[in-house]
């Protein structure tokens, strides 16, 4: 087993390796979702952090693809996408919002940033302990 494999035995070094893999993706996504929408940056944020969070599964997913059948699989993501992306996704979203309206004059890149910290440990949580999705015992 090499050092890298090893290192990513831990289903939560596993998510963290992810979702630092997937912020700059958020990142960009989000850039890109701004002129889509308009300038709505609630609604931007919301579905950057959706999709950024393909990212994270594949990660946590690392050396456990395969293992199960199609079946377990297929409810395995759609229990990610609702438990996990969803719920997260839903705070992301609030809380960008929130801030956005609390304080106008606030930098929205900073209510972004800020608004990943509570969003991220909630889909850590909800992955990791309630599904825990790529557990390899």
């Amino acid at each position: 087993m090499s050092r890298f494999d090893a290192w990513l035995h831990n289903p939560d070094v596993r998510y963290v390796t992810g979702a630092l893999v997937s912020w700059p993706v958020y990142g960009v996504l989000y850039k890109a979702l701004l002129d889509v929408f308009n300038r709505h940056y609630a609604a931007s944020a919301g579905l950057a952090w959706m999709l950024s969070y393909a990212v994270v599964y594949a990660f946590q997913k690392y050396g456990t693809f395969g293992k199960l059948s199609r079946d377990a699989m297929l409810r395995e993501i759609a229990l990610y996408a609702v438990a996990v992306v969803a719920s997260s996704a839903a705070v992301n979203f609030g809380l960008v919002k929130l801030l956005a309206d609390v304080d106008p004059t606030l930098n929205k890149f900073i209510a972004v940033a800020a608004a990943t910290i509570p969003a991220a440990l909630l889909a850590w949580f909800v992955s990791t302990r309630i599904l825990r999705i790529g557990n390899l015992d």
